[in-house]
């Protein structure tokens, strides 16, 4: 091979090796950046967005429901086909009760605020000792609602079982009762510590 040749063959081995490696570092680049966060904590957009940040098919999706009474019910999953590749518009659009709290291409939360009773505190009532008096609230031991009543059974009415359950709280749960009241629920439990 002439010397001519020899160095056009450089040349272009070289030229074609700077070119390949452009291409690379360009993919590298675009499939390694950070994901961009599209709303600030303070609910502001952020002004510099290189790229719409979409959902990707690993994302998580986080909803979350905050209730007046101050309970918090989050449910979160992995995202569903159809949301993959959707940006925050498009998520704000879907969920319109909803606001999108953080956005990026792995993670979605979004937050409704719900006014009214909890529902831990609609279907469930804890019994419970208050100053020497059986009682009864809404809701559960890890979340007590509104004191319904008071039921007028004072403490040397119960044998020494019950007034240690009571003292802890004995929590009755709808769910334990399909189809039936859990008011009426409560009814047969406080007749059954009169008998």
């Amino acid at each position: 091979m002439s010397g001519k040749r020899l160095a056009r063959a450089k040349a272009a081995l070289m030229l074609a090796a700077f070119v390949f490696g452009g291409v690379l570092g360009t993919a590298y680049w675009i499939n390694h950046r950070p994901s961009t966060v599209v709303e600030r904590p303070s609910g502001q957009p952020s002004a510099h967005l290189p790229v719409a940040t979409v959902l990707g098919s690993a994302a998580t999706v986080v909803f979350t429901t905050n209730y007046s009474c101050g309970y918090q019910e989050a449910d979160s999953g992995p995202v569903s086909g159809g949301l993959v590749g959707l940006a925050i518009e498009d998520m704000r659009r879907l969920y319109p009760g909803w606001s999108v709290e953080s956005f990026s291409a792995s993670r979605v939360v979004l937050v409704r605020e719900e006014p009214g009773l909890c529902p831990v505190e609609i279907s469930n009532r804890l019994l419970q000792l208050d100053g020497g008096e059986l009682v009864v609230y809404r809701g559960l031991r890890s979340h007590r609602g509104e004191l319904l009543r008071r039921t007028g059974i004072t403490v040397e009415q119960l044998g020494e079982a019950e007034r240690e359950a009571l003292a802890a709280g004995v929590e009755l749960k709808g769910s334990d009762y399909p189809g039936r009241n859990i008011d009426e629920v409560v009814e047969l439990y406080l007749e059954g510590l009169t008998e």
